[in-house]
């Protein structure tokens, strides 16, 4: 995921631009933003920040939309104005002048920009030289240049300077290491003072000339010197209590921008606290729902679940509705069908994407009938509705509303439900295991009962010394459920939706057959135990010190050659495999239904080893990725550090490591390691 560096006041400028200077439309604009996959009510979060993908594809649309190449000058400035009504302008009109301004320029970028530095080089009452340095692995384009050079040349203008100029000589985009302007001005006083300082000359002129009473004169002169004095004063502190009005909105604004990224980290702990406690999925629903209407004070929230038993979306909790409303709410069911393309939560679930209505107004001739109804009826003004999804498979969605149109949702909602989805998504899914997991133990002390009668049939006719053995291996597959410290490897088998594809289901089946149990071999010699098969996919685990998770990822794709000339020898073609691990703590426990009992492992040493296996894409095909919990295990290897990566849905960054070749290889061939990297 791209770095977000910069704050959206620079696209606010933009907006500003083409529609004071340019006349364009509002839809024009909401239409420019929403090609970027934003929207434009980001322009009303001071605290929003994008990447530099958005920021190219932006500007792109832009320059296409007004067919004007220099765009990003033209804007840059004309901020003198766009920025005057924000926060930013709060900011600069602080510094009083323009050499203060310059002076502070490097406090002042950062809330504009975290892709360079910026460094006041010499400042003078008419000059600023500033010099502009990249950040490292800064992707800054020439466009963002201009904008810069725009920028600067508007501060003095901002201070009612004149004949503002700059040069540029030193720029990035022309093989220097950074880039530097020099901004030149003249000052220019203010009007109101002229006025006065003319009226005291001329009437000092006046008064010293009449000689009839040079001491009248004097004194008179004096007074009209005091009057001027005291307006200068008047004006003077005029200026600082608005300076101080403005900078005291600016912190205001900057204090409710922190508190709500306080309590969007602690709804978020929250949530994610759940993923780690074992309760039914209802009181989940009903907790999770409650935490995130009031921490972040929406007006309403919901959760609705897929049954897949019925292709059904059945409303689980809610909140912040009349109660009789509610009632009529929760359990009501919505039918899963893939051509409807009218009701909201069910488009959610068939596109896996969030839906962001920021005024439902809009979009009712969209929706089906029964949601029109839904939506006049609870008086909804804005929405946002989005996935919980886990592996890939919708779970449910997430919902919350506002009824007070002073109250919009804007995007830093839509990402923060993003976020938090995610996070419900893996506590539903223990929620699911927890269940199964009940049911699994009555029905195992259903079988017990069972057990029991049927030993007294048993004993008739075996005898006692088989009897016990065979107790002892049904006990064996009844264990209680347990805590321990596993290892958790995933592997799956690249590209085989469109391999599937082209295969008839016997070749498919036998194809999985000649895989798997490639796979099962390795994996009992190395002394882990493959626990679940998911199609293409093998959830495998090495109870600690038992296997070895480093030694058979190895083996696999060593000898994954061999295995591929075996396939083509049966007219198939070579596969590809993708292998995580992860090693933590996990809880055990049999579950099953009334034919079957079998193991299962829940927690989230499980949620984070499939995200390492998911992450191994990003680096190709036969890769083996391990996080650094196993790094002990693979002393023996040569290992490749990727860095601290952050997973999908995780709060921490995890520092994750590419297996390469056991030392041995690297002793008997030196250039193996250089190969390899």
């Amino acid at each position: 995921m791209e770095q977000k560096l910069y704050n959206i006041k620079i696209l606010k400028s933009f907006a500003i631009y083409l529609s004071e200077e340019l006349r364009l439309p509002h839809e024009k604009l909401e239409e420019l933003f929403q090609s970027c996959g934003s929207h434009i009510s980001a322009l009303d979060l001071d605290d929003y920040w994008f990447d530099q993908s958005l920021a190219d594809k932006f500007y792109e649309n832009a320059v296409s939309l007004t067919n004007d190449q220099e765009l990003a000058y033209k804007v840059g400035e004309y901020s003198i104005r766009s920025v005057a009504k924000g926060f930013g302008g709060r900011i600069i009109f602080g510094f009083l002048t323009a050499p203060i301004a310059f002076k502070n320029i490097q406090a002042l970028a950062k809330a504009f920009t975290k892709a360079s530095h910026y460094e006041p080089v010499k400042i003078s009452d008419e000059s600023a030289t500033i010099r502009c340095i990249p950040e490292k692995d800064s992707k800054e384009r020439a466009y963002q240049c201009q904008n810069r050079r725009g920028t600067l040349e508007a501060i003095p203008k901002f201070f009612g300077s004149r004949e503002v100029t700059s040069n540029h000589d030193f720029c990035i985009h022309n093989g220097h290491p950074y880039c530097e302007y020099r901004i030149s001005w003249k000052l220019e006083s203010s009007r109101k003072y002229k006025f006065i300082r003319g009226l005291v000359a001329v009437c000092a002129a006046v008064l010293i000339s009449w000689n009839t009473r040079p001491d009248l004169a004097t004194s008179m002169t004096l007074h009209v010197l005091s009057v001027f004095l005291l307006l200068e004063g008047y004006l003077f502190f005029k200026t600082i209590r608005k300076n101080l009005s403005e900078q005291n909105q600016a912190l205001q604004d900057s204090f409710n921008a922190v508190s709500r990224r306080h309590d969007e980290q602690n709804l978020i702990r929250q949530v994610v606290q759940r993923t780690t406690e074992m309760m039914p999925i209802s009181e989940l629903c009903e907790t999770t729902v409650e935490s995130i209407q009031a921490t972040m004070n929406y007006d309403r929230a919901g959760i609705a679940l897929v049954n897949t038993r019925d292709s059904t979306l059945e409303v689980k909790a809610t909140r912040g509705y009349q109660e009789e409303v509610r009632l009529k709410i929760e359990g009501t069911k919505f039918k899963i069908r893939s051509d409807n393309e009218s009701g909201i939560l069910i488009v959610v679930v068939n596109t896996n994407k969030p839906i962001f209505a920021p005024d439902v107004t809009k979009l009712l001739t969209q929706f089906s009938e029964r949601t029109r109804k839904l939506v006049l009826a609870s008086g909804t003004r804005s929405l946002i509705a989005v996935p919980i999804t886990f592996k890939n498979r919708v779970l449910g969605v997430l919902t919350v509303e506002n009824h007070d149109s002073a109250k919009k949702l804007a995007v830093n909602d839509k990402e923060l439900l993003v976020n938090l989805a995610d996070h419900i998504a893996v506590a539903i899914s223990n929620g699911m295991n927890y269940e199964s997991t009940l049911a699994s133990l009555r029905r195992t002390q259903e079988l017990e009962a069972e057990q029991r009668l049927a030993k007294e049939v048993f004993e008739r006719y075996v005898p006692i010394a088989v009897r016990d053995q065979t107790e002892l291996e049904v006990r064996k597959d009844l264990t209680n459920l347990e805590n321990k410290i596993i290892t958790v490897m995933f592997i799956d088998l690249i590209g085989f939706t469109s391999m599937s594809e082209k295969m008839g289901p016997e070749r498919v089946a036998e194809l999985l057959g000649v895989y798997i149990r490639y796979i099962n071999e390795i994996v009992i010699n190395t002394g882990g135990r493959i626990n679940k098969i998911i199609g293409d996919g093998l959830m495998i685990y090495f109870e600690e010190g038992e296997g070895s998770a480093i030694r058979t990822g190895f083996e696999i794709l060593f000898g994954l050659p061999v295995l591929n000339k075996k396939l083509k020898t049966q007219g198939y073609d070579p596969i590809e495999l993708a292998v995580g691990a992860h090693k933590g703590p996990c809880t055990l426990g049999s579950i099953g239904y009334e034919k079957r009992l079998d193991y299962t492992i829940i927690g989230d040493t499980v949620n984070t080893a499939a995200r390492i296996e998911s992450k191994t894409r990003d680096w190709g095909p036969n890769t083996f990725l391990f996080s650094a919990s196993l790094q002990q295990e693979a002393e023996e290897f040569v290992c490749l550090s990727r860095g601290s990566i952050k997973l999908k849905g995780k709060d921490q960054e995890l520092e994750l490591y590419q297996l390469l070749f056991p030392k041995i290889f690297e002793q008997k061939n030196p250039d193996n390691e250089e190969k390899a990297a």
